[in-house]
Order: C-alpha cells, then sequence, then structure tokens
C-alpha cells in the first residue's frame, strides 16, 4: 500500500504475538502474549483516528501439528498450531 497520500503516522492493526516456545514431552508449551490492535472509527477520508488494544495473556499447551483454538479478549478467536522442527527446518517425525 501507498502511503504516500496518508496524513499522520500509519498504525499497525491486526494480532501481534509474541511467544516462547518449549517442548514438553511431546507436545509444545507456548507462553507470552497476544495483543489484538482494531481501528474503532474512521475519520474523514476513510482514515482511522482511534484504536483499541486488547492484550491476552497464552500459556497453554498443544499437541504437535493439532490446531487449538484460542478466545480472545474483546471478542474473537484465533487457532494456533505448532510443529517441532530439527536445526535444519525439517518437521521432527514421532
Amino acid at each position: 500500500m501507498d502511503n504516500s497520500t496518508l496524513e499522520g503516522p500509519v498504525i499497525r492493526c491486526g494480532v501481534i504475538l509474541e511467544f516462547t516456545p518449549k517442548a514438553d514431552g511431546g507436545a509444545i508449551r507456548l507462553t507470552g502474549k497476544g495483543v489484538l490492535r482494531r481501528s474503532t472509527d474512521k475519520g474523514a477520508g476513510g482514515v482511522a483516528t482511534k484504536f483499541e488494544a486488547k492484550e491476552n495473556l497464552i500459556n497453554l499447551q498443544l499437541d504437535v501439528g493439532a490446531p487449538k483454538v484460542v478466545d480472545l479478549a474483546g471478542g474473537g478467536q484465533m487457532i494456533l498450531a505448532a510443529t517441532l522442527i530439527d536445526a535444519t527446518g525439517r518437521p521432527i517425525k514421532k
């Protein structure tokens, strides 16, 4: 997107994930946070001027390759899945 026609700062919206993964037996434990940021209005010319952010603390165990649904503060959900990989980046098979 060309931001040269926009006035003011560009505020990124969406989901920001900061996790620390740890092997936990045959599963993966994720701890950290997810921040959901969205605009709450659209000012003149369709430019958003107000935003809200909801922080979700995450501490969950994922079975390798199995998706898990996480409810977000403020509404909505995200689906997380994790895979163990070796030093070359290839998935580790059980």
